[in-house]
């Protein structure tokens, strides 16, 4: 017999009555290139997160930040946000945000972080490109951001 399918159900003897479990096959290339599994190696891999090789003044030079109200305070907040050891640059600011709470907006697996200066009555924000090579990665970094800068 071969297991072609990516799930596989069967039964789970217990002491009160058997369970029907789903158990996955991790053979398949559907379930190896499925966003489910990808979270789970990846939340089982010890995150080692690496420090940006690109000099700060390289970092403060490269900021991008588009041509809006406030542009004084994002960017005096993204020269002080690029020393930071897991920032590579600030590659765009965001759209007005005046209702959000949270410092950090969104994640992205491709090391991006979307930052609010929640503090400002305009909400302020901005994109921060960093070392982040995955989604746990780019989380302890976002982690440390809100740690070191949040107010």
């Amino acid at each position: 017999i071969v297991w072609k399918g990516p799930v596989l159900t069967i039964f789970k003897e217990t002491d009160a009555s058997p369970e029907n479990v789903d158990v996955k096959n991790l053979a398949t290339q559907e379930v190896l290139n499925s966003y489910e599994f990808q979270i789970f190696s990846e939340s089982i891999t010890k995150v080692e997160l690496q420090p940006s090789n690109i000099s700060i003044d390289e970092k403060i030079r490269s900021i991008s930040l588009r041509e809006d109200h406030g542009i004084d305070k994002l960017q005096r907040f993204a020269e002080r946000i690029v020393k930071n050891e897991y920032v590579n640059g600030v590659i765009n600011s965001l759209p007005y945000n005046p209702d959000t709470s949270r410092f950090i907006k969104s994640v992205y697996k491709n090391g991006n972080v979307e930052i609010i200066m929640h503090w400002e009555d305009a909400g302020y924000g901005m994109v921060v490109n960093t070392t982040g090579r995955n989604l746990s990665e780019t989380r302890k970094i976002a982690e440390i951001l809100r740690n070191n800068f949040d107010k």
